[in-house]
């Protein structure tokens, strides 16, 4: 009988450990698969765009830039060392760099194949002491090592306005991100402001990106 009660008793412990390993498994990759449900922006999951984005950020009127509403997420992040010193595509100004500082927050995680890709936002800095929005696609492998980063959004107001729209398309493996600078200020011969135009600036620039079975954004457009 003892030795009955004995044998259970070691076979419920190597359940018991199973489950643990299983479960740290699946915690360690939780925040990069497909399991994540606790920030799903409202997406088909055909497609994610911009406008399923927009409800996770507001414009700040006080201080003139925009701000993520922190009370939607339970979880920040920041980047390690190998995010931080990852190229980042589309990133058009020079001053744009990741900080140890910043926190991120996980706006939406899926699968492709055997890669992991996790879709952030964050507030950097900007120029003359403003803020700005970004929001980057990042793809991993089953390790969780950095494979490629996009930058799929970036909103600021300075003396002009700047933002993006995207479109990923999970069955195409396609990413269309489309630019916009907006010039709303007249300027002096000695580059001074002298007012706002009427019918501003608009410049409108488009590229398109591929997701390969690598999990690498490759520019196809």
């Amino acid at each position: 009988m003892k030795n009955k009660i004995y044998f259970n008793f070691i076979i419920l412990i190597v359940i018991l450990s199973c489950t643990y390993r299983t479960q740290s498994n699946e915690q360690r990759l939780d925040s990069l698969s497909t399991k994540n449900k606790e920030n799903k922006i409202d997406a088909n999951y055909k497609t994610i765009t911009s406008k399923d984005i927009a409800s996770f950020y507001y414009f700040n009127n006080r201080y003139g830039w925009y701000e993520i509403d922190t009370a939607k997420f339970k979880e920040k992040y920041y980047f390690n060392e190998q995010e931080k010193k990852a190229t980042i595509k589309e990133s058009d100004f020079a001053y744009f760099r990741l900080k140890n500082t910043y926190e991120y927050y996980v706006l939406d995680s899926f699968k492709l194949g055997k890669y992991f890709y996790k879709i952030i936002i964050f507030q950097s800095d900007g120029e003359n002491d403003t803020k700005e929005l970004q929001i980057m696609l990042n793809s991993y492998d089953e390790n969780q090592n950095l494979i490629d980063v996009i930058l799929l959004d970036q909103r600021f107001t300075f003396e002009s306005e700047y933002f993006r729209e995207f479109n990923i398309d999970l069955n195409k493996k396609s990413i269309n991100i489309k630019k916009y600078e907006i010039e709303h200020l007249i300027y002096d011969e000695n580059s001074n402001i002298i007012g706002t135009k009427q019918n501003p600036d608009t410049m409108v620039a488009i590229v398109k990106y591929q997701i390969s079975k690598q999990g690498n954004f490759k520019k196809v457009h």
